[in-house]
């Protein structure tokens, strides 16, 4: 099957004009009832992305385990992608949203909703969009600045080696940090878009209504559902075209992987390791372990802020500090030209085969084939979509639906 897009290999497919009942029987599907050619064509579709799901997770490469040569590997990157999520920002005072005094949590003991999810459910949202924004002050722009984990993307950005950062956070602080090269999977809070009229405005234009948690109605219309809704992808709604154009563009090139603060449970997002061609190094910065069976190359467990700087200290990197370039101005003034004050040394415990326990680990437990990782693990990173992250999101074939809630991820 294809590496990368399903749905544009079964759209060439299509276009040969080749027999849904003959791709069907190379799948080992015999077809003995009567379907149209289009329910024959979804089943493929849904057939491919199982066995896209399941096929053999990735074993990593030899040679890498150690923090030196986590070191080496991004000291000789040139295209790194880097895939964030909530837990780079929870030490900028941004709550993560699945962990066990995270978002979901703190909502379900404040709304009275069906589910803590329904706050970023589009469907809910425009039945009583209330609750949202009762809660989203809480995540608005202008109150955090970036945190070491914001500014050593940006110092990848600065030496030419950042290919792209996909964000699954939706509190724009990459922006913020200046970071440029980088895609928001499930939006973010710099716009919001009326329902009915689509009128987009800018966020300072809600910002009254969200401080005085009221919902905040479009003037360019006067329709029922007028209502202006932060441009953050909410469960079941598309992710859109500029994150699969990008993975499509991004991954082949790619020298590098760094997954860090994310749970990696929202689709597509989370395809994005096993996408990539089984050559590239991998290397997971997070509290604790994800994804599971697939294995990454190095594991550095703790928490982002303390590991990025140690290996900044490495590196011989200083930070970028302070706010991020004014508006208007070039990349380069978010280089590393403001020198943060030197961290002290870090010697993180070492579990074999390939993992280093930071302060504020989580201690993988077992493997439990066929459930992931060991249930009593606990998810300090969750939200996948980051107090931007969005939460489980449909769609793992590169065009799933999001929720972007503060960073769902």
């Amino acid at each position: 099957g294809p590496p990368y897009d399903s749905r544009e290999w079964l759209a060439q497919l299509r276009a040969s004009r080749v027999s849904p009942e003959a791709v069907l029987g190379h799948l080992g599907v015999r077809v003995r009832h009567t379907a149209s050619p289009d329910e024959l064509w979804r089943l493929i579709a849904q057939l491919v992305s199982r066995l896209r799901e399941r096929r053999m997770p990735r074993q990593r490469l030899t040679g890498h385990e150690s923090l030196d040569s986590a070191v080496e590997l991004i000291r000789g990157a040139r295209r790194v992608v880097v895939v964030t999520g909530a837990g780079i920002s929870v030490s900028a005072g941004i709550p993560d949203f699945r962990s066990k005094n995270g978002v979901y949590k703190l909502v379900g003991e404040q709304f009275d909703l069906p589910d803590p999810q329904a706050l970023f459910d589009i469907h809910y949202f425009i039945n009583d969009p209330v609750p949202f924004f009762a809660f989203a002050k809480n995540l608005y722009p202008g109150a955090f600045a970036p945190t070491p984990g914001h500014r050593f993307i940006r110092a990848l950005e600065a030496r030419g080696q950042l290919l792209r950062n996909y964000t699954q956070n939706i509190d724009t602080l990459e922006k913020v940090a200046g970071i440029e090269r980088k895609v928001t999977c499930h939006g973010s809070f710099e716009t919001a878009t009326c329902l009915a009229c689509r009128h987009q405005v800018p966020c300072e234009a809600i910002k009254p209504a969200i401080d005085e948690a009221r919902v905040p109605r479009c003037v360019a219309c006067d329709h029922p559902l007028n209502i202006l809704k932060p441009d953050i992808v909410f469960f079941g709604e598309p992710l859109g075209e500029r994150f699969e154009r990008n993975v499509q563009a991004d991954l082949p090139g790619c020298d590098l992987l760094i997954v860090m603060g994310s749970s990696m449970q929202v689709q597509p997002v989370a395809s994005i390791p096993a996408m990539l061609p089984r050559s590239v190094p991998q290397i997971l910065i997070n509290r604790e372990m994800v994804l599971r069976p697939h294995e990454f190359d190095v594991a550095l467990l703790g928490d982002c802020d303390v590991i990025v700087q140690e290996l900044s200290r490495r590196l011989g990197w200083a930070l970028p500090t302070g706010p991020g370039p004014a508006a208007g101005a070039p990349a380069a003034a978010a280089g590393p030209s403001a020198l943060a004050g030197a961290p002290e040394p870090v010697t993180p415990e070492f579990l074999e085969p390939n993992i280093h326990l930071f302060p504020g680990a989580v201690v993988p437990g077992p493997l439990i084939l066929g459930l992931g990782d060991e249930e009593g693990e606990e998810g300090a990173e969750g939200g996948d979509g980051e107090p931007g992250e969005a939460g489980e999101a449909g769609g793992g074939e590169g065009g799933g639906e999001g929720a972007g809630g503060g960073g769902l991820g």
